[in-house]
């Protein structure tokens, strides 16, 4: 059977068509409050990603238990388990022929029984604690040896396998896992050998999902249930430096959303497992590499996105070439529709990065913060302290999508990583100051975190911290001068545009045949007005409502007809001054 195809089970996402730490150790009232959090989900999470699943089940539970199925072995002590499992390894893969001295013999295994049998010690050795990497080693050799009968199999595969490759590339698929699983008695020598078996995993799993022909639905959801499991086994908890989740997580990362990619175009996946996707995604944002993997896909389904809702005379959106194989993907025009806005909610709602207690609260974070020696609260864990950066670079991400539809060039995405990196050299600031006279300078305007922090939001040195790159050599405050810099002041690594807001007169021009503003802002509207108003006081809910503007679809209808508003209107206090005035 060849690729099925790509829009089986495509839906229809709502809004589309608008488009065209410090710990406190033995603190009773802290661990109840943990404990309490367990079960509790983050208040304000609903958001269109998740209205559009709401009616499919996630299958986060089941995939679990699906993977926790362990080998018979496993019901034996170790060492009865590895004597029978350490010498059948070992002669399966002296008949791959991968070694120097070995050559590629016919396997004996003729029977779908001998395969499942050979499968279970398979199964087990890929466990085995990382003291017995040659084992490992070898379990990883066969496999991908055996998943090659997608392709073109070797005589070295065995026969029911070639017969009928996807039935057990489906069974090997949920025993990789065992892969990735991190090891408790790890160590920096066995953690980097493990790395490079999951490397070997990985680029198999890469060759069949591009190349081969022949895979079923039913494969393509196996790798992708894989996949899944495999990126929140090594994401999801809490970061720690050089471990295999910090080591793996921009390849596991790129991985996954590239064969992600290729099943939209060749089985799209179904309701439940993008909400698996999405609801997965959520646990893993204290990584920097899931939001820059997001970005970069966010951009190439865009630029194919563009290219057929406004034609080629419309601006292009230029991908570098380290991505050029996510646009190379052969879709249809409604597939990169329906793929643009589910990968482009997959984060949730991306401002709240800026909130370490909605990021921290998932079960790894809790899990560690009770397991701890000192209980720790989760949102003071150490590595969400990058979270300032991560955050800039998600709104840096939908601002550059929010230009790339105004018509407005970009650079290349392999130039992306712009951010962390641009500095103000000293020299430059006092080549090119510019004092600002005292009757013109504004009064510096006061940022107050009151309200994020109740909500477990950044601290104020944290929110201040989006802007580092720029203040990080300003002069101090005290020095009472105002200094103004040029932009031949700023010393740009990468030639990519900065984040401040130009004069009028250096914005490019709009492209006429851009979307209506109401189409862009139905889509990140939401995002973009929250993210400026980080740190910053909102009104009353009172206030809120008196300030309350009529629809603008109203608004251009009454115009146009000449008609005036009835005095029943909820008008907003200064228009209703000027009508009166009028």
């Amino acid at each position: 059977m060849h690729r099925s195809a790509a829009h089986d089970s495509i839906g229809s996402p709502p809004g589309i068509g608008s488009v065209a730490s410090t710990p406190q150790c033995n603190s009773d009232a802290l661990s109840l409050g943990i404990f309490s959090r367990v079960n509790t989900s983050v208040k304000g999470q609903e958001v269109v990603g998740t209205r559009m699943y709401s009616e499919w089940a996630s299958m986060q539970q089941t995939i679990q238990q699906d993977l926790n199925d362990l080998s018979v072995l496993n019901k034996f002590p170790l060492i009865a388990g590895k004597d029978v499992a350490t010498p059948i390894v070992k002669h399966l893969a002296s008949n791959l022929g991968i070694s120097s001295n070995a050559h590629c013999e016919p396997s004996r295994l003729e029977e779908d029984k001998d395969v499942l049998w050979c499968m279970e010690v398979l199964s087990y050795g890929l466990g085995l604690p990382l003291v017995e990497h040659d084992t490992i080693r070898d379990s990883v050799n066969v496999y991908c040896e055996w998943l090659m009968a997608l392709l073109k199999p070797k005589i070295c595969v065995p026969k029911p396998i070639c017969e009928d490759p996807n039935h057990y590339a489906q069974i090997m698929m949920k025993h990789f896992y065992n892969v990735f699983v991190p090891r408790t008695e790890s160590n920096a020598d066995a953690i980097n050998r493990q790395v490079v078996l999951c490397h070997r995993v990985l680029r198999s799993l890469q060759k069949v999902a591009r190349e081969s022909v022949v895979l079923v639905r039913e494969t393509w959801e196996s790798m992708l249930v894989l996949l899944l499991a495999i990126n929140d086994a090594l994401l999801a908890p809490p970061t720690v430096k050089d471990d295999i989740g910090d080591q793996l997580c921009e390849r596991v990362v790129g991985v996954l959303f590239e064969i992600w990619l290729l099943a939209c175009a060749y089985s799209f996946p179904s309701p439940s497992l993008w909400k698996t996707f999405r609801d997965m995604c959520l646990n893993w944002r204290h990584r920097i590499n899931l939001v820059d993997q997001w970005n970069r896909v966010n951009m190439a389904l865009t630029s194919k996105l563009l290219r057929f809702m406004y034609g080629p005379s419309f601006p292009e959106l230029k991908i570098g070439e380290d991505d050029c194989h996510f646009t190379s993907i052969e879709m249809s025009n409604d597939c990169v529709a329906q793929s643009w806005f589910r990968f482009l909610h997959l984060l949730g709602n991306p401002v709240e990065l800026c909130y370490p207690a909605v990021i921290s609260n998932t079960p790894k974070f809790l899990h560690f913060a009770i397991t701890s020696e000192c209980v720790v609260d989760p949102c003071q864990h150490e590595c969400l302290d990058i979270l300032p950066h991560i955050l800039l670079k998600a709104m840096r991400g939908v601002s550059i999508l929010v230009d790339a539809f105004l018509g407005i060039a970009n650079y290349p995405v392999d130039e992306f990583h712009w951010a962390a990196n641009k500095t103000v050299t000293s020299s430059s600031v006092q080549q090119q100051p510019t004092v600002t006279p005292p009757q013109l300078r504004k009064p510096a305007k006061s940022f107050s975190v009151t309200s994020a922090v109740n909500k477990g939001g950044l601290p104020k040195s944290s929110i201040m911290a989006l802007s580092a790159s720029k203040s990080s050599n300003v002069p101090s405050s005290s020095s009472q001068t105002s200094v103004v810099y040029t932009p031949t002041s700023v010393q740009q690594p990468h030639p990519f545009p900065s984040i401040t807001v130009g004069t009028y007169e250096s914005r490019p021009p709009l492209v006429s045949s851009r979307p209506r503003c109401n189409s862009i802002l139905h889509l990140f509207g939401s995002w973009l007005f929250e993210a400026a108003l980080i740190g910053s006081h909102l009104p009353t809910s009172s206030r809120a409502e008196n300030m309350k503007r009529p629809s603008s679809l109203v608004l251009e209808t009454r115009r146009g007809s000449g008609t005036s508003f009835p005095d029943n209107c909820d008008i907003p206090a200064d228009l209703a001054d000027r009508k009166s005035v009028v």
